[in-house]
């Protein structure tokens, strides 16, 4: 239920799920880390189609992790944003291949794409793609560019000065959104505050700062959960890995900060 003053702040009413049972963090974590994208990976192994299993999937994803709640909040909601956001996202993605080639993946496989959007088939694929934009390439002329390609740091490349870089990284980023984090509280976001429809008044200070904020903290949360989760799994099964942004505090345009 709403707590007091939130009438002012403007907060849409949520959608609740009924609660079966709250369990312990340990069981949160093997329920979204293992039994879902385990039921997922035989959907794909199954004769479904793609529209089936991805639906099905990423219902699992939404709805499991709140009809089973945590009984700490706030891995309970670190949690349901990686099952509800990120391995959802990354089950859409699988369905965008050819059935026949999603479910001839192995487990290993399907752990690395759900972790990393990629696996070996995918970037066999790629390097099809690559080989025929290059023959593009030697037909078109020097003026003649190739995709734009992410920043990829194979098991070999991740010495130590790179794990030393990784956590300075990590330590700015929790920084930045414990800042984050101490203005909301004390500002809470307002949905409503001196707003005319979807547009946002850049001259509101208030106004800029709390959706400011927000974006810090959402950009931070992504950065953090991300790199540790995804550096994990990609350690396990000796695969690339990919930076969910390539250098944010760097950045000179919208590519290099998202990219």
């Amino acid at each position: 239920e709403p707590g007091p003053g939130s009438e002012w702040r403007g907060m849409p009413p949520a959608l609740t799920f009924p609660v079966i049972a709250h369990i312990p963090t340990w069981a949160t974590l093997i329920l979204v880390a293992t039994l879902i994208p385990l039921a997922h990976f035989y959907l794909l192994q199954s004769k479904l189609s793609n529209s089936a299993a991805c639906g099905l999937g990423v219902l699992m994803l939404i709805v499991l992790p709140k009809l089973f709640p945590c009984e700490n909040l706030i891995f309970e909601l670190i949690m349901e944003g990686i099952s509800s956001v990120f391995f959802a996202l990354r089950v859409c993605e699988m369905a965008t291949f050819d059935r026949a080639f999603n479910s001839n993946w192995t487990l290993a496989e399907y752990l690395e794409f759900l972790g990393t959007s990629e696996n070996g088939r995918t970037r066999a694929l790629a390097a099809q793609a690559h080989k025929s934009d290059s023959d593009l390439k030697h037909g078109h002329g020097k003026n003649w560019k190739l995709k734009w390609e992410p920043k990829t740091y194979w098991p070999h490349d991740r010495t130590l000065y790179f794990y030393l870089c990784v956590a300075f990284r990590i330590a700015l980023t929790w920084t930045v959104y414990t800042f984050a984090n101490a203005y909301l509280e004390k500002y809470p976001y307002d949905y409503n505050y001196q707003r005319d429809g979807w547009l946002l008044k850049v001259w509101d200070v208030r106004s800029v700062l709390e959706n400011l904020m927000v974006a810090v903290q959402t950009f931070a949360t992504i950065e953090i959960c991300y790199t540790i989760g995804t550096l994990g799994i990609v350690s396990v099964l000796d695969a690339p890995y990919q930076p969910p942004m390539d250098a944010p505090y760097k950045s000179t345009s919208l590519r290099d900060f998202v990219s």
